[in-house]
């Protein structure tokens, strides 16, 4: 005769009040409210911040898989810049909308194309974790991919 103390049909009864504490303390360690106030940030930073490092790893991760198309991009790209220094293409960005979207003040830097680096160096000084987290995202990408 067979005695079967906890165990139904040959399964071992486990013990939920130790898995409900660790799903507990799982919940609470991924709650964005939780990071939030643990880094004294605000929701909205938070979410920032991952946008941006899934949006540089998904960068990384592409410029590696496909780098003959990024290549062939850029070399398009720099045709493109070419016939517009010749005059043969006209090319026209509306730069206060551009700044209006990045958040960048018109009056520090000048309107044009010449100043895309300091554009871009503008909006990584006003948003440092998202522009430190996107360069997180782009190394990883760059290595998984």
């Amino acid at each position: 005769m067979v005695e079967n103390k906890g165990s139904v049909a040959g399964a071992e009864v486990v013990d939920m009040a130790t898995n409900t504490g660790i799903m507990d303390k799982l919940k609470d360690t991924v709650n964005p409210q939780a990071i939030a106030q643990k880094l004294k940030l605000s929701q909205a930073q938070l979410i920032d911040i991952g946008v941006f490092a899934g949006i540089g790893f998904l960068f990384g991760f592409f410029i590696k898989r496909y780098a003959t198309y990024v290549i062939a991009f850029g070399l398009f790209v720099t045709g493109i810049i070419l016939l517009s220094q010749f005059n043969m293409v006209s090319l026209q960005i509306n730069w206060a909308q551009v700044y209006k979207f990045l958040r960048i003040d018109a009056s520090v830097t000048g309107v044009g194309m010449n100043n895309v680096a300091a554009i871009a160096w503008e909006w990584a000084r006003s948003n440092v974790l998202s522009a430190s987290s996107f360069t997180i995202g782009l190394l990883v990408g760059l290595k998984v991919g």
